[in-house]
């Protein structure tokens, strides 16, 4: 890529958030089965790997099997809260978090542009009132 990065720079980036969304619904499981009594081997990461295999041979599968879809939602709601901008919607999602750490660094527009992939202008328009 132009800035340096790699596209696996950038796959570690999202899987990174992949796995902290996971992490955190995977914590809500285990709360939610403690308060109903229930007691389960291992940890968030554990729990992640469980769902995420689906082994029926798996002991823990068993009691966990029937939160899947539940837990996949809750993921997927995660991501979308933290990452994607709705429709008349301005929320501070972490590019905008990143444009103003580099407008804080010194950054012009142009070199925001340029590290987005767009003019300054667009990148402008995009983030000025966001900031």
């Amino acid at each position: 890529m132009k800035d340096g990065t790699s596209c696996s720079d950038e796959d570690e980036v999202r899987a990174a958030a992949l796995q902290a969304a996971r992490r955190i619904a995977s914590t809500r499981i285990t709360n939610r089965l403690t308060a109903a009594g229930m007691t389960l081997r291992g940890d968030a990461e554990d729990i992640t790997a469980v769902l995420l295999a689906a082994d029926p041979a798996d002991p823990q599968w068993g009691a966990l099997s029937p939160y899947r879809l539940d837990w996949s939602l809750d993921v997927l709601s995660l991501i979308s809260n933290a990452l994607v901008e709705r429709r008349r919607e301005r929320i501070r999602t972490p590019d905008v978090d990143a444009v103003a750490a580099a407008l804080n660094a010194g950054a012009t527009w142009k070199q925001i542009g340029e590290a987005v992939g767009s003019t300054p202008a667009v990148a402008h328009g995009r983030y000025r009132q966001r900031l």
